[in-house]
């Protein structure tokens, strides 16, 4: 899950043989061979005042194992072949050496709610800090087995960083073989859904980038899809209810040109099988069916659930973190969405005890298989505002570059820290050496890191946290900034600045967020809103309590307002993460836990992945964030996180310079490629030009074809500096022009520029308090 990594490196895992070995096994077992490679630049080592803080690019911790050695691991993915069931993992052919000695190694914490008291410190695992030998014993281990829309795969969890508790040395596997031992599927096992169908290609065009293995295996699929193309299937209750929600289709098939349903909860009963793995019967079991019919026979890619749960019921999911964080009514609409484990009609409740999404019984399926939406309304009057709001807001004109303005809120979750050493170029002062609390850290990090790093800044952010805003005009050491990040300030620059979306850092609860001096932006503060904030994320607790019996909570308030918002991702239940005081000194690649991460990998994957569909970007999140799903912190998020609003909200593309960005170095004398984004109704040819600290020097391409592609070859009487930009500009519509990132010209080479390889020796660290 991209906002579960706590740096980025070159690959996840790099596969050095061409193709995957598959060996037969027998009837039906076989093997499949993977070979990893780990740079020596992926691993790093941070010195803190409880012990060593160790970094692994694309890795995450296992926060489910308090008192056990925190240390990372890195998740991966192999396709298999449709219902294949794993069966075993071998590991051979390790490379592992010994990278550093004198190193301690702190105790995992336990997760906690912002909503609940601080729990104490974990004292480490004695028996596993008293074992002389290497922690974890396993390198690697396979997960259930996953399939997204006929695509069987499986995460991989692999531990190339390695420690021994006792000698206190540090190991670091450069390269290892995996084998994965797997039973074929039988012919009742095959998928009945198609992923190279025409919307289940679009669905998996993720996943299948973050497959080692994306193009083994035929596809063996039942699925004929010979009845009639349903794209956007909405359910929902009641006459009045399906003469709203019909003018949402009928909208959808002007404005994309989808075909649609509505269908209702009652039809639905009627004429699917209502009856549960228990025995027991429910609606919820006939509208999964239904869904599940109407991918497989249909090629649906959207599902609204047009009501919140007393018209369209949710399915209550059970998770157990810890005694204080356990619930077994966590509304999951992921249940309507995740309907193709490969095995199971349904993996929600597999062992028949009406419990559903147990993880001791390995239930549910945790990955969607289709971008599914929840518009949480009652009345039919709701229903038609929500629709008029997304109608007018999707025809109107807006400035250009607002779709990447974004302003991160918050105060303290648990606490402050003066010690962090990291910095984030985003225009506010430095909080080394400065009392700020955990929500401005986490924050500036997240932009930094999963927006910012790929050139998601075309307008710079803004922050409203108690310890820093960027509308303050004095900021002392250890004091807050000037301007208050209180309620009111929240909505006047909402209604001042417009924003495409708003992340939230606070205390919540199911009507409101907690800000500054005790203010609360509720559900009342909503009307005083007068522009729309089209995207709304939070790692808040229990605002996006749609199941609660008072009416509405803080996410149905915002979708229902004339100006809130159109897309709610946040949680109906707590919010999840740890106290800043976990963290080490020095550190500056954690982000606050689940809740923030998930919200982070979100926003991933619409800056890095280029994913403008806000419901592939919500399935994509989702597929990530599966793979820690064994972890019942990770879990607990996972379930609880719903998507508000319409699935096929899209944002919509402007004119960016992509390439060269600022992290580049071109060449003079050598070819380079422009890259630029190409709006919906662009013209048909654009000028490029190259500019020089902000003033223009010369044009690159009076006309050129608006593909989003250019081959310049760069002169070689230009002058080296770091200060050049491209301009690219729509010739039909001159206000379409954006000037890219500045970027470092250099002399002409005398051989083509290479990667250096190197070794990285992290060498011995004597005692952690040196």
């Amino acid at each position: 899950m991209g906002s579960l990594r706590v740096r980025r490196g070159n690959m996840a895992a790099r596969l050095l043989s061409g193709a995957l070995l598959l060996a037969c096994l027998g009837a039906v077992a076989a093997e499949l061979t993977v070979h990893l490679q780990f740079p020596a630049g992926d691993l790093s080592v941070e010195k803190g005042r409880n012990g060593a803080r160790i970094l692994l690019a694309d890795g995450t911790y296992d926060g489910n194992r308090p008192g056990l050695p925190f240390l990372p691991v890195r998740y991966t993915r192999v396709r298999l072949p449709a219902g294949a069931r794993v069966l075993g993992v071998s590991v051979d052919g390790v490379t592992e050496e010994r990278v550093a000695t004198g190193i301690d190694v702190p105790p995992t914490q336990r997760f906690t709610s912002p909503s609940l008291p601080t729990p104490a410190a974990i004292a480490p695992d004695a028996e596993i800090y008293g074992t002389n030998g290497l922690y974890p014993k396993q390198i690697a281990s396979a997960d259930h087995a996953a399939t997204m829309r006929g695509l069987r795969f499986v995460p991989l969890r692999l531990n190339p960083v390695r420690w021994n508790p006792v000698t206190r040395e540090l190991f670091f596997a450069r390269t290892l073989t995996v084998t994965v031992e797997y039973a074929s599927a039988t012919r009742a096992a095959v998928t009945t859904l198609n992923p190279n169908s025409r919307n289940g290609g679009r669905i998996t065009a993720g996943l299948r980038g973050q497959l080692l293995n994306p193009d083994d295996f035929a596809i063996e699929s039942s699925s004929t899809q010979t009845r009639g193309a349903c794209d956007y299937l909405i359910i929902t209750e009641g006459a009045a209810l399906v003469t709203a929600f019909e003018a949402l289709g009928a909208h959808r098939a002007t404005s994309q040109g989808l075909t649609y349903e509505v269908k209702t909860v009652t039809d639905i009963a009627a004429a699917y099988s209502r009856t549960r793995p228990d025995g027991g019967a429910d609606d919820q079991t006939a509208i999964r069916r239904c869904i599940q019919d109407y991918v497989a026979n249909h090629d649906t890619a959207y599902v609204v659930l047009g009501g919140d749960n007393t018209v369209v019921p949710d399915r209550d999911t059970y998770v157990y973190v810890q005694d204080d964080i356990a619930d077994g009514t966590i509304p999951t609409d992921l249940y309507y969405a995740g309907i193709d484990d490969g095995t199971h009609d349904d993996a929600w409740d597999q062992d028949a005890d009406g419990t559903y999404g147990e993880l001791d019984s390995a239930e549910g399926d945790l990955v969607p298989d289709v971008m599914l939406g929840r518009i949480p309304i009652r009345a039919a009057a709701d229903a038609t505002a929500y629709i008029a709001k997304l109608q007018g807001y999707e025809a109107a004109a807006h400035a250009h570059g607002y779709t990447r303005r974004i302003l991160f809120a918050g105060t303290l979750l648990w606490g402050s820290s003066s010690t962090r050493t990291d910095t984030c170029d985003d225009g506010l002062p430095t909080y080394v050496g400065r009392s700020a609390c955990d929500a401005e850290i986490w924050s500036r990090r997240a932009y930094r890191d999963f927006l910012q790093v790929y050139g998601f800044d075309g307008d710079p952010a803004h922050f409203l946290t108690d310890t820093v805003t960027s509308w303050d005009t004095t900021l002392g050491t250890g004091a807050n900034g000037s301007y208050s990040a209180n309620a009111s300030h929240l909505v006047d620059q909402i209604n001042t600045n417009g924003y495409y979306f708003l992340h939230s850092s606070t205390h919540g609860s199911t009507t409101s967020w907690q800000m500054e001096h005790s203010t609360n932006f509720g559900t009342g503060t909503v009307a005083s809103l007068t522009q729309a904030v089209p995207v709304v994320t939070t790692m808040a607790c229990w605002s996006n309590q749609f199941d609660a019996g008072s009416d509405p909570c803080l996410s149905e308030a915002l979708v229902r307002s004339p100006n809130g918002a159109l897309i709610y991702h946040g949680s109906s239940r707590y919010g999840l993460g740890y106290e800043i005081s976990y963290e080490e000194e020095g550190n500056d690649t954690l982000y606050g836990g689940p809740s923030s991460e998930l919200a982070n990998d979100f926003y991933q994957q619409i800056a890095a992945n280029g994913t403008q569909c806000i419901g592939q970007a919500f399935l994509d999140n989702k597929a990530a964030s599966a793979a820690y799903a064994a972890n019942a912190g990770y879990r607990w998020v996972h379930f609880a996180v719903n998507l508000i609003g319409d699935p096929s909200f899209t944002i919509p593309v402007e004119l960016f310079v992509e390439q060269p960005d600022g992290s580049q170095t071109v060449y003079a004398r050598y070819a380079t490629t422009i890259e630029w984004d190409v709006p919906t109704g662009a013209a048909a040819n654009v000028a490029i030009e190259l500019h020089k600290g902000g003033d223009y020097l010369q044009t690159v391409a009076a006309s050129a074809p608006n593909s989003g592609t250019y081959e310049w070859d760069v002169p070689g009487d230009l002058d080296e500096g770091s200060d050049y930009t491209v301009v690219v500009t729509d010739l039909g519509t001159p206000t379409m022009s954006d000037e890219g990132h500045a970027f470092h010209l250099a002399p002409a080479l005398r051989s083509f520029p290479y990667e250096e390889s190197f070794e990285t020796d992290l060498g011995h660290w004597g005692d952690a308090t040196e």
